[in-house]
């Protein structure tokens, strides 16, 4: 080649270089409404934001000895009141037209499966229906008929308040005292899943689903529904009919 086409050539190929870092420059500083996270306990991380200019990205990072995995997936969005719309195409991970911010979570409501992240930075901040920083160790997850099948099909979701989950540790704790000597710990010992619903009583009943806690699972009891058909007392579940102020079907997994 000649040294002059060769100089062209290179100073294309650098051109091309300053063009692509600008551009990651500008998207890495673009300002940001919304973050939000997840960590598991095998290495995977999950990093969404919204951005003023409405779009958004999703960052899926799996980590092992052997290979790292990244995927990425971007789209535009905007977000009116306590809901997230994603337009002219639906969120691809989970085939989701829309998501809800609630109790300091983002939950995508789509065909696929349950997804949700927590929320670490949010602009403006919204109000939420509960602290569950005032009763740590609960996470609420809200009812989907195609993916949770642990009541009968004429329920509906419920929105629990600050008073019922102050009811529902109370009734727990009565559970915890009635079935002291089958239990690993007290009430304080574990973490709780719960699930919401309004009966065709018009009654307000609980799923709750209880985990020990530091164990395998505690960096994942936030963001989805853990089912496991052994571990002894260190898993049970029962029900909560709050509107009676009463438990039933209390259930210990077997032991391997």
């Amino acid at each position: 080649m000649r040294p002059h086409l060769l100089f062209l050539s290179l100073l294309l190929g650098l051109l091309v270089q300053c063009n692509s870092k600008k551009k990651e420059n500008l998207q890495s500083t673009k300002t940001q409404l919304l973050f939000a996270e997840m960590n598991d306990s095998f290495g995977g991380r999950t990093k969404f934001q919204i951005f003023v200019d409405s779009t958004y990205e999703l960052l899926l990072t799996e980590d092992s000895n052997s290979y790292q995995k990244i995927e990425k997936f971007k789209g535009s969005c905007f977000i009116t009141g306590d809901t997230v719309y994603f337009e002219p195409f639906a969120f691809r991970y989970t085939n989701s037209e829309k998501a809800v911010l609630k109790n300091n979570f983002i939950e995508f409501i789509g065909e696929d499966f349950p997804f949700r992240l927590k929320i670490k930075r949010l602009s403006p901040k919204i109000n939420q229906t509960i602290k569950l920083g005032q009763i740590s160790g609960y996470s609420i997850f809200t009812y989907h008929k195609k993916f949770y099948h642990y009541f009968q099909d004429n329920v509906k979701p419920y929105e629990l308040t600050q008073n019922d989950l102050i009811l529902t540790n109370k009734i727990l704790g009565k559970c915890f005292t009635d079935n002291r000597a089958k239990l690993k710990a007290n009430n304080e010992g574990y973490v709780k899943q719960i699930i919401p619903v309004i009966n065709s009583k018009n009654e307000i009943e609980l799923w709750v689903n209880c985990i020990c806690k530091n164990g395998h699972f505690q960096n994942e009891y936030e963001y989805q529904i853990l089912e496991v058909s052994d571990g002894g007392n260190c898993f049970f579940r029962l029900r909560i009919n709050l509107t009676k102020q009463s438990y039933s079907d209390f259930s210990i997994n077997g032991v391997a």
